[in-house]
């Protein structure tokens, strides 16, 4: 069986537990604060190559929303407001009067319970009420973490009882070399347009090619700033490669079935201190504040319907040659 083990307590005393998977390639740990990646370490190398906190203050800290599944919406709601079946839905502004991941009852800030584990996956479950943070329908959703090989697998699985906005993520930081910024790190996407912003909120589609986020064929980051959506697709696909970082003598592959993904160069980091670009997040998702633009992919769950997001991450040793 995995190993749980208490991580601490929350402020209202509900217990937070640590499980950890393991098998002869990579070892990771998840809490159920938040159903977070921790951390992954490779068998024959000893640095965590995703963001994460040996303590539980500190992914309480504001806006260190570090490793976690992220929902109802993930991203920003313009105006924390939306028309959805012809009413206003009003949620929690949290983010320069918008609403990001969700507000503060987001599901990155709850305790989920752990239903099943083995020692090479974990299954963690939350129950998100009608309502909450202004979201319609009693909302069930599981987060299943499963390890094979030199992947992890991440299947998170919505339902609800009424027709409801739904567009998660996994908010994973990464950094392949332990340097104190991602500069040297080579990122790669494979995404021909992105959205543009203006106060963090898109503001079109434009073209990848001649801008500084044309990352089609693999480059170094250097002093590349992104905070932006990359559209992947206008559908949801069977899961493929969207994205490869690298770094020193290794390389994150990532998978993923959804439309969209999000990279952030981490410059707000603020960890006991400013940690500007300490690691890139990597967040696959539906195309932010689609709510207010008919013109995405939509992001609405059907009454009684089901909503599954796979991602994988897939690590490999690369020679300096490669």
């Amino acid at each position: 069986m995995a190993e749980i083990v208490s991580f601490g307590t929350m402020p209202d005393g509900t217990e937070v537990h640590k499980i950890t998977l393991a098998n002869d390639a990579l070892s990771a740990s998840f809490l159920t604060f938040g159903a977070t990646l921790q951390s992954v370490h490779l068998n024959d190398d000893g640095q965590n190559l995703t963001l994460g906190f040996d303590d539980l203050g500190s992914y309480l800290a504001p806006g260190n929303m570090v490793g976690c599944v992220i929902g109802p919406v993930a991203n920003r709601i313009g105006g924390a407001r939306a028309m959805f079946d012809g009413k206003e839905l009003k949620f929690d502004p949290s983010s320069g009067g918008n609403t990001l991941h969700s507000g503060p009852d987001g599901w990155h800030n709850r305790v989920w319970d752990i239903v099943d584990s083995t020692e090479r996956c974990v299954t963690f479950m939350l129950k998100d009420p009608d309502g909450l943070g202004g979201f319609p329908g009693n909302k069930t959703v599981t987060a299943t973490y499963a390890i094979a090989g030199n992947r992890i697998e991440l299947a998170i699985v919505v339902t609800s009882d009424a027709r409801t906005p739904v567009a998660v993520t996994h908010h994973g930081y990464w950094n392949l070399t332990g340097a104190p910024t991602i500069d040297d790190h080579s990122l790669e996407v494979r995404a021909d347009q992105y959205l543009t912003s203006e106060n963090s909120l898109p503001t079109g589609i434009a073209e990848v090619a001649g801008t500084e986020f044309d990352f089609r064929t693999p480059r170094l980051i250097g002093d590349t700033s992104v905070d932006n959506n990359f559209c992947l697709s206008q559908q949801t696909s069977p899961l493929r490669e969207v994205a490869v970082l690298r770094g020193g003598d290794k390389a994150l592959h990532l998978w993923s079935t959804d439309v969209g993904l999000q990279v952030y160069d981490g410059i707000s980091l603020n960890v006991d201190g400013p940690m500007p670009r300490a690691a890139l997040a990597l967040e696959p998702q539906r195309w932010p504040d689609a709510l207010n633009n008919s013109d995405y992919p939509s992001i609405t769950l059907e009454a009684n319907g089901v909503t599954t997001q796979v991602m994988r991450w897939q690590f490999e040793k690369i020679s300096s040659g490669n």
